[in-house]
């Protein structure tokens, strides 16, 4: 369960690891660190401005984070839900909420990473889903991206809603997919579901079980709203 040390900063206590989000927006956006590293970290892009945290609840295994527009060209809202898969690996299972007032507003968000390699995979299926649906050879993202550090392992799961219009700006050593990549309406909420796994163990993946955690992703419907 989420322990709130206040209202930005909450640590989920796994079986073998500690995860502590940090989540006060502005200038210091979301970051989520494991083992007292920095796993991977959510932040706004050019000269737009992170919002800052307005309200936060705890419901269930749910964290809710709301940051409103203010000043800046957005406001978001952060679900975040951990468990643990076979592997012993923590997955929090993310719904990132964007909308905007303006018009003419064309807002993304980046999720980053850092490391010292990187591997990006998308399935056969899935490949053949992408140009039979007509979105391959567009700005789209991998099914699964993933950055290797010295002792953490940082993977970014993406569903068929996401990856196609996630744009991967990634190179060797960073991992950068920025959510929202098509244009977003005045008014309209727009909504991505990365799951985000943090492992301690930094070898070679265990193939088997991401591609069935991808389709665990894949199957399971949209969290309503709060």
């Amino acid at each position: 369960m989420w322990n709130l040390i206040n209202p930005g900063v909450g640590i989920w206590n796994a079986t073998d690891a500690e995860i502590r989000v940090e989540a006060v927006g502005g200038g210091q956006a979301v970051s989520v660190h494991c083992g007292g590293q920095q796993a991977v970290r959510f932040q706004a892009v050019g000269d737009d401005q992170f919002p800052e945290l307005g309200e936060s609840f705890v419901r269930g295994d749910q964290w809710h984070l709301w940051f409103p527009q203010g000043q800046g060209s957005y406001s978001l809202q952060l679900v975040l839900q951990p468990f643990t898969d076979r592997a012993g690996g923590l997955v929090i299972d993310t719904t990132v909420s964007i909308e905007t007032t303006l018009l003419d507003s064309h807002p993304t968000i980046d999720l980053v990473a850092t490391g010292d390699g990187l591997s990006a995979e998308t399935f056969p299926a899935e490949a053949e889903w992408s140009r039979q649906s007509g979105h391959s050879g567009g700005p789209g993202a991998a099914c699964v991206t993933s950055v290797f550090g010295p002792s953490l392992a940082t993977s970014v799961l993406l569903g068929r809603r996401d990856y196609p219009f996630t744009m991967d700006l990634s190179d060797d050593a960073e991992m950068r997919l920025r959510l929202f990549g098509e244009f977003l309406e005045k008014g309209v909420i727009r909504r991505a579901r990365p799951w985000i796994r943090i492992d301690q163990q930094t070898g070679p993946l265990d193939d088997d079980l991401i591609a069935q955690l991808w389709a665990q992703l894949q199957d399971s419907p949209l969290p309503l709203a709060s």
